[in-house]
């Protein structure tokens, strides 16, 4: 009974640290249910595996395990994005057309300049640039 009691203090305090912890900005759980596919990950917490997903179920996340074997989980915004690129979902469309090469990512969401121009982009950890140089 012990070991049970332990087991389940340590992955409720694995979670709250994945939801608490200062890197992360996800919630888990049945918080996610509402999150369609491709909107949430799988981390493993010891030997389970839990969904972890951001507040507003947002595309962009990175999740997984450090070295050390915590959990973690970040997620990006394309609003925070400065410059003149379409960002997340308005590039969706120039990654199925042929100029899909002309589509970068910032933290894991796509950038692109407008109505896919063939362009070289400016990108930073937070901003890009559409050049305007194509062909």
């Amino acid at each position: 009974m012990n070991r049970y009691l332990c087991v389940c203090l340590f992955a409720a305090l694995s979670i709250l640290a994945l939801v608490k912890g200062a890197p992360s900005n996800c919630v888990t759980g049945s918080a996610c249910d509402g999150c369609g596919a491709g909107r949430f990950w799988m981390v493993r917490l010891g030997t389970r595996q839990v969904k972890v997903c951001s507040p507003k179920c947002l595309k962009s996340c990175r999740a997984g395990n450090d070295p050390n074997g915590r959990a973690f989980c970040t997620c990006y915004d394309p609003a925070d994005i400065t410059g003149d690129c379409w960002k997340g979902d308005q590039c969706d469309t120039c990654l199925a057309d042929p100029n899909k090469g002309y589509v970068g990512n910032i933290n894991g969401i796509s950038v692109c300049c407008a109505n896919c121009e063939r362009s070289g982009m400016a990108l930073s950890s937070r901003s890009c640039s559409c050049l305007h140089n194509g062909p």
